[in-house]
């Protein structure tokens, strides 16, 4: 009998010791059994979620800034001259843009001159497209919505 108290006492302590081992490992999305201590670190090396793409109609975009005219009409807009050097993003049914356009941007005059925007001047953009205007009138395309 004493032999029998012994037996289940190992057999007691290999039970609970393989329980509480078990409580540091874990499956990964593969199936393989993983420490805790390789799955923070591994969660600490995952890179950051995707930015939200642009808007519907909006295109991500990154140019020169070549000439900025206060609009025809107001003072309150200007019309900026941009050179296209890259499209990061662009938002559903945007229109398609080339790098090396020169494209003609309505602008709010205030934000040109809280940005401190000038000629020559390497910026990233939210430019959204402008459908309906009347063709005769020489309006921009596209509008400016937000200098990054």
């Amino acid at each position: 009998m004493n032999r029998m108290h012994i037996l289940l006492s190992l057999i007691s302590l290999v039970m609970i010791a393989g329980c509480s081992a078990s409580g540091h490992h874990r499956k990964n999305d593969s199936g393989e059994t993983v420490s805790s201590d390789t799955t923070s670190m591994n969660e600490n090396l995952r890179p950051p979620p995707p930015q939200p793409g642009p808007a519907p109609g909006q295109a991500r975009v990154h140019g020169e800034i070549k000439d900025i005219r206060e609009g025809e009409n107001s003072r309150d807009f200007a019309i900026v001259t941009f050179y296209l050097i890259r499209v990061d993003a662009y938002g559903p049914s945007t229109p398609s843009l080339a790098v090396g356009d020169t494209l003609r941007i309505k602008a709010k005059a205030s934000v040109i001159r809280q940005e401190e925007v000038s000629s020559g001047k390497i910026v990233t953009a939210i430019i959204s497209y402008r459908p309906y205007r009347p063709e005769s009138s020489g309006a921009p395309l596209w509008t400016l919505v937000k200098l990054k």
